[in-house]
């Protein structure tokens, strides 16, 4: 399922109720338990809102907890705030992240939107963060061709120094590519020119060695 950060999550925060337990001759009173609960996680959503979080409760009544845990897990909602009839007696919610599935926790009605907005923004930074790190330990800087079809061979990105006309591209797309038959892979082609640009050593060639540098740009392999 997908694992969303919570900027771009449709829906960041999720509520799910689980109903108590019926009792033979208390049909009023469950009846009236439900809807307090109900009424308590619609409470604490609309709170969420008000801070400009995204946030949804699962009141349906036509589907299991257990379905609706796994229906927003693989929707990738970042956070689920489960409440159950012994959290409400506690007052308290249980609290889910989408990535991290060991994580729970138990946290107060009156801590627990101050919580969840804190909670979103970790989630966020500890996602960027992973993705940064992934993406440095795929990404090599060169400034010579040898080290080109090696490096991008390893599945890496390669930051080099580039000519931007569209001849050494085409001249790289062909040079790059593999081996024919089942073990063929495409030529490299340029990804995009970061703004942030590392300072070009003087008289630096083209990587293609067709002329002098102009830019530093960003070449990989589309799969």
């Amino acid at each position: 399922g997908l694992v969303l950060p919570p900027k771009v999550a449709p829906v960041q925060v999720v509520f799910i109720p689980i109903p108590p337990p019926k009792k033979a001759g208390q049909h009023e009173e469950h009846r009236v338990r439900q809807n307090a609960m109900l009424d308590k996680m619609h409470e604490l959503s609309k709170a969420l809102k008000a801070r400009g979080i995204r946030s949804k409760v699962d009141d349906g009544t036509n589907r299991t907890p257990a379905y609706k845990h796994n229906h927003w897990t693989l929707k990738g909602v970042p956070v689920r705030v489960v409440l159950g009839s012994k959290d409400f007696d506690q007052g308290q919610v249980t609290i889910k992240k989408r990535i991290d599935e060991e994580f729970e926790t138990a946290v107060t009605f009156d801590e627990s939107v101050a919580y969840l907005s804190t909670l979103l923004d970790e989630i966020q930074a500890d996602m960027y963060a992973r993705a940064v790190a992934e993406r440095d330990a795929h990404l090599s800087q060169i400034t010579e061709w040898k080290y080109f079809v090696p490096q991008l061979d390893k599945g890496h990105m390669l930051l080099v120094p580039f000519c931007n006309t569209t001849e050494a591209e085409e001249w790289i797309k062909e040079q790059s590519k593999g081996l024919e038959g089942d073990g063929a892979s495409a030529g490299a082609k340029s990804l995009c020119i970061p703004f942030e640009q590392p300072a070009m050593p003087a008289g630096q060639m083209c990587i293609t060695g067709q002329g002098p540098a102009r830019v530093w740009c960003l070449f990989g392999r589309s799969y």
